[in-house]
């Protein structure tokens, strides 16, 4: 009985040390990996600990227990390092973030503190070293910036203040000085912008003062320019530097004041120059809508002109209050429906295609058959202007509407001097492109 028994109790020691040895190894592994500061290897082999299934959950446990220490020492020690600037923040960061996975409830207690403690740090210093970087390279409005970002609950706080502060008293009087010189040199552009960005920074009065004397001297200067192109009929470039001046500035009573006063002298001029063409075109003005339409002198300005058995190619000017723009109307009679898809162009041998959506495609029937016709204009086709030239100038040209087949169209001497006549007059109109309403 006495041998039975001694040889239970050295099966259970036997059974008993091997468990221990496992133990032993996980820890001894996972340890190593943390004092080489190798977290994610030190989460895979804790996972690999964990998953063992030669270990009971008491042994689970024990490695655990073992590991604790250690994963709480490194902690400690490497956020403690990067406090005193003896480690980066990527390190610490990797640590805190791997660590989470170990399901320790007082290393995941630490790494709560730790995380709070640390990584507004982080952020702070971050924000000091770019702003200090950015002032470095001149870049002072961004540098400034950065550094008013900083945290004041952080020990960067005090540096992040004093350095912006500094680098303010510098960018101010480099940015006074430079403006100074620009505007007396008459660049009233480039003054008020240099000047504007440092208003967006510093509240001075003699900024403020500054800033309004370049912005009225910017204002002019460009309204002169403007009143040159006008005095020219060119309502387009004066349009635009409108524009470009209502870019920088925001709304201007002086460029609003011009635009009104320009509109109405190019509407007048408008008007002048149809009444020119009343003999070579026809013209349909709607009362309703207030726009003009101006087709060539054989077809309608009120109607779509689309015609049994007849092919149409031909431009009109759409007129309105502030715009006005060339189109072409296209399109075809026949007895079956084409189903139209796209137009091809072969134009002294220069192949180009015109292509839509098919749900653009306009038509209609009668008891003389069915009609399919598209309006183009630069919203449509953006080269439409570049094609038309060359339609225009060509010797020969000829298109094809394609669809379920495809009908064929010679564009005729007289339709190249009606597309050449309406690209004379929206050139001679000095129309900024702009689409109305469909007509």
């Amino acid at each position: 009985m006495r041998h039975i028994i001694s040889s239970g109790f050295a099966i259970l020691s036997i059974i008993l040390l091997s468990g221990c040895q496992i133990v032993g190894d996980h820890v001894d592994t996972i340890v190593q990996y943390i004092e080489e500061e190798k977290p994610k290897e030190a989460v895979n082999s804790f996972n690999e600990a964990m998953a063992d299934s030669s270990l009971s959950d008491k042994g689970k446990d024990r490695v655990k227990n073992k590991i604790s220490k250690a994963l709480i020492s490194n902690i400690e020690t490497v956020t403690e390092n990067y406090l005193n600037k003896e480690e980066n923040p990527e390190i610490v960061s990797l640590v805190l973030e791997t660590y989470k996975n170990i399901d320790i409830p007082e290393v995941t207690e630490l790494i709560e503190e730790k995380e709070e403690e640390v990584f507004p740090i982080i952020e702070a210093r971050e924000k000091l070293s770019k702003g200090l970087e950015a002032i470095d390279n001149k870049q002072y409005v961004e540098g400034i910036q950065l550094l008013s970002q900083v945290n004041r609950d952080t020990p960067e706080y005090k540096k992040a203040q004093d350095e912006a502060q500094k680098a303010r008293k510098i960018y101010f009087d480099k940015t006074i000085k430079q403006s100074q010189a620009l505007y007396s040199n008459g660049d009233y552009e480039e003054a008020y912008i240099l000047l504007s960005r440092l208003e967006s920074s510093v509240t001075n009065v003699e900024v403020e003062n500054k800033l309004a004397e370049y912005r009225l001297a910017f204002v002019e200067s460009k309204l002169a320019e403007a009143d040159e192109f006008v005095g020219e009929n060119k309502y387009t470039e004066a349009f635009t530097i409108l524009d470009h001046v209502e870019g920088i500035t925001g709304e201007d009573e002086l460029t609003s004041i011009k635009r009104e006063e320009y509109m109405f002298m190019q509407t007048r001029f408008w008007d002048e120059l149809i009444t020119s063409y009343e003999k070579e075109t026809t013209q349909y003005y709607d009362e309703f809508d207030d726009f003009t339409v101006i087709a060539p002198k054989d077809h309608s300005a009120e109607y779509v002109d689309i015609f049994p058995n007849e092919t149409s190619f031909y431009p009109r000017i759409v007129v309105a209050d502030g715009y006005s723009y060339l189109e072409i109307v296209t399109g075809f009679g026949d007895s079956n429906w084409l189903y139209l898809e796209s137009i091809a162009f072969l134009v002294d041998g220069e192949p180009f295609t015109w292509s839509f959506d098919y749900y653009s495609v306009m038509d209609d029937y009668d008891e003389y058959g069915v009609y399919e016709w598209m309006i183009f204009d630069e919203s449509i086709q953006p080269m439409l202007l570049d094609d038309l030239k060359k339609i225009a100038g060509s010797e020969d040209a000829v298109l094809r509407f394609y669809g379920e087949g495809y009908i064929e169209h010679k564009i005729t001497e007289v339709e190249k001097e009606q597309i050449q006549l309406f690209l004379d007059i929206i050139e001679e109109m000095g129309a900024k492109v702009n689409f109305g309403p469909a007509v």
